[in-house]
């Protein structure tokens, strides 16, 4: 039920009022990319921390990887590292590495993000104990989930330029928050998600372009503040620029990884608003669930 009180919450933190969720209303993709910011503002310790618990490992075991000091193994530099590296298959490898580790973390966040945000709308505050235990219960098929997705997506990008794999991207943005929000298996959230997208394929295809370019700019925008900040104050020779570029680097893949995310469940939500109807639903429910007021006298 939307604006639960809070007295029906669990965990630390009281269950967000009906003005602080997202409205469940149809955006268009601009919308979506400015309420996923504004998701992310209702708890950002929470959303930004579960993005850094999934983020570091991931980015720890990539440096594992063969090749892993590869000069572009970075989102942003991938075409020069496929260009000026063609036949070295470690450095290749290590950015295939990287960046697949990056996408299931960013595939796993999403689905805590719609879990707790489905709590929210049900009037429940979930606890971090529990979204640990409901996380590593449902691993096994966010990974299937995950590996169907994204097998599919790389088969059918050398055939098509990339263009099917976009699309292919596009009609499995909901897979996600749909195992997070619905609790769906692998291949129901895959049947969803599909089901949705089919007749909204420009919209969805928009907003998913939209929101990877915005995590594109928000990483290159964090990335480059280092030299700006060190040489504003002063502490270029104070303190090696290596360091800080490196906190950047992290941050920015940590705030994209929750923007994304959060975008992911936005999108969630505005498509069962276009397709289900869930904003009337739900105020029906809140209607014939709220205490009644019984009329005296016959």
């Amino acid at each position: 039920m939307i604006g639960a009180e809070s007295s029906g919450a669990t965990g630390r933190h009281d269950v967000p009022s009906a003005e602080q969720l997202p409205p469940l209303v149809a955006r268009t993709p601009l919308a979506i990319f400015d309420e996923a910011i504004t998701l992310l503002r209702i708890r950002p310790w929470l959303f930004l921390g579960i993005a850094a618990l999934l983020f570091l490992p991931a980015r720890g075991l990539a440096l594992l990887a063969p090749g892993a000091d590869l000069r572009g193994a970075r989102l942003d530099r991938l075409l020069d590292v496929l260009v000026d590296n063609i036949f070295n298959p470690d450095e290749i490898g290590a950015t295939l590495v990287r960046l697949s580790l990056e996408s299931f973390a960013l595939f796993l966040t999403a689905t805590i993000y719609g879990e707790i945000v489905a709590g929210w709308f049900a009037g429940r505050n979930p606890e971090l104990k529990t979204l640990a235990i409901n996380t590593a219960k449902r691993l096994p098929g966010v990974a299937v989930a995950w590996a169907i997705t994204k097998v599919a997506q790389v088969l059918s990008a050398p055939l098509t330029l990339g263009v099917l794999a976009l699309i292919l991207g596009a009609f499995f943005a909901l897979v996600a928050p749909l195992m997070g929000a619905e609790g769906a298996g692998p291949i129901e959230a895959i049947r969803r998600s599909t089901k949705f997208v089919t007749s909204r394929l420009g919209h969805v295809l928009w907003t998913f372009i939209v929101t990877g370019l915005g995590a594109i700019v928000l990483r290159l925008a964090i990335r480059s503040s280092p030299s700006i900040i060190l040489g504003q104050f002063g502490l270029s020779e104070a303190i090696p620029e290596w360091i800080v570029s490196g906190l950047f680097e992290v941050a920015s893949g940590v705030i994209a990884l929750a923007f994304v995310a959060s975008a992911s469940i936005v999108l969630y939500l505005d498509v069962r608003v276009r397709r289900e109807g869930i904003d009337l639903t739900m105020a029906v429910d809140e209607l014939f669930t709220s205490p009644r007021i019984e009329a005296s006298g016959g």
